[in-house]
């Protein structure tokens, strides 16, 4: 259990979303040519390591969405391509608010899911593109506060997850798949809007 001093709570937005590396067990590692010896340090473990890449691919996502919804007018902002699609602001929404949950489960702190409002986000619509980048800068800021907290976990750990036991690596890594996969579906509805607006 995670020291409650340390536990980060983050509102994200108001209603309105190798080869040569070994692990470092006591044995020498992988030498080169001139005999030298490629060594981890002592204070870094195979799961901060990746910890750290996931956090820097998490804040890599932000950074597209933050391209993909800047300057945008209301209109543009929630055209949705059909039935059963997603506007860019619900998408937006819902891939920071999953991110928010996944992450504050996997650490053990608040946000809980059970207080997820998922069917809000996908229906989420809003005219001030600005209302996003904030929401993305906040989230940005949690990634920097949870990360910490979760290089204490055990990745084996589970943790509840809409009711169902999940490790916490596997909640790092759906965060980080699930944004990956919607930051996908904003830029497919960006470049459609901006066809559509290209015809008229």
């Amino acid at each position: 259990m995670v020291d409650e001093t340390r536990k980060p709570n983050l509102t994200l937005v108001r209603d309105t979303p190798s080869e040569g590396v070994m692990v470092n067990d006591g044995e020498s590692m992988e030498s080169d040519d001139n005999g030298a010896t490629d060594e981890m340090p002592a204070d870094v473990t195979p799961w901060s390591t990746y910890l750290d890449g996931e956090r820097q691919i998490l804040k890599s996502l932000h950074s597209d969405m933050r391209f993909l919804v800047k300057g945008l007018p209301g209109a543009a902002l929630n055209w949705q391509p059909g039935l059963s699609t997603n506007s860019l602001w619900a998408l937006t929404l819902h891939t920071l608010g999953t991110s928010l949950h996944l992450l504050a489960a996997a650490a053990d702190i608040e946000p809980r899911w059970q207080e997820w409002k998922r069917a809000q986000e996908l229906t989420a619509n809003g005219d001030d593109p600005n209302l996003l980048l904030t929401a993305i800068g906040n989230m940005d800021d949690f990634l920097d506060k949870v990360f910490p907290v979760l290089e204490e976990e055990d990745p084996a750990a589970e943790r509840d997850w809409l009711g169902k036991p999940r490790p916490v690596s596997w909640l790092v890594a759906h965060a980080v798949e699930h944004a990956g996969r919607h930051v996908g579906h904003m830029e497919l509805t960006r470049q459609l809007s901006d066809q559509r607006q290209k015809r008229r």
